[in-house]
């Protein structure tokens, strides 16, 4: 009578199955706070001769959330976001003539932030140096601004200070160059990508954020065939995360 033998398992499928028991999938949750140094990428057609952006810095904070296993881990977060910029506008001969139009703007937008991150961590227990990148989803709470502005025209200047709220709108309200208000749309979407390292349950983490939708208002289908101005968000973060968490 021939003895029963077991199948024999391939090598390679031995060490599959292997990795596969020893790996485990963690997941860890804790505040984490941080700093925004934002700005963005400005573009007009119509009446400015020269407009450029500033940074502007501000506040990061809320929750992470790491779901690992071995070097790759999925890192959502829920945070207020604190963005904005400076903008710096010249306006020549707005009215004909010898005319002209000088405004600086600091704007301050608050976002819901909700980030999802795809990270490789330097080893398999998810410390040491990480790479990440992913997109991100925002939902602008408020803002405010405020502006200072001087108007030239025949060799007399007025000067003219003020401040308001961003105005959640997808229509601008007039064509006039000199409209000192700010328009946002309330919906922000984009990339981002960094660096980090994982000591223990401390997790520090450097990004940048690329916005891909235009905030601004457009012109209504009456004001004219030249597009209005266009603004997406920048933005540098450093955060700090103190996780805690279990495996399973």
């Amino acid at each position: 009578m021939r003895a029963f033998l077991p199948p024999v398992l391939p090598l390679s499928t031995l060490c599959l199955l292997a990795a596969t028991a020893h790996a485990q999938t963690t997941f860890s949750l804790g505040p984490t706070v941080g700093y925004n140094l934002a700005t963005a990428a400005y573009q007009e057609s119509r009446y400015a001769a020269g407009a450029t952006t500033a940074s502007r810095s501000g506040l990061e904070a809320g929750l992470r959330a790491l779901i690992s296993r071995g070097h790759v881990s999925v890192q959502p977060a829920l945070l207020y976001s604190q963005k904005g910029f400076t903008l710096n506008r010249t306006v020549s001969s707005f009215l004909g003539g010898n005319s002209s139009y000088t405004n600086q703007t600091h704007a301050r937008l608050s976002y819901l932030i909700l980030p999802v991150s795809v990270a490789y961590t330097q080893r398999a227990t998810g410390s040491g140096a990480q790479v990440f990148a992913g997109p991100y989803v925002g939902v602008l709470l408020g803002g405010t601004y405020d502006y200072s502005t001087v108007r030239t025209a025949n060799g007399t200047a007025l000067y003219e200070q003020g401040q308001g709220k961003v105005e959640f709108s997808d229509r601008y309200a007039t064509t006039d160059p000199t409209d000192t208000r700010v328009y946002s749309q309330r919906l922000d979407a984009g990339l981002q990508g960094g660096a980090g390292y994982r000591l223990g349950s401390t997790l520090l983490q450097l990004s940048y954020s690329v916005g891909l939708r235009n905030l601004n208002a457009t012109y209504a289908l009456n004001q004219g065939s030249t597009p209005a101005p266009t603004y997406q968000n920048r933005a540098f973060q450093v955060a700090l995360t103190y996780v805690v968490g279990s495996s399973r």
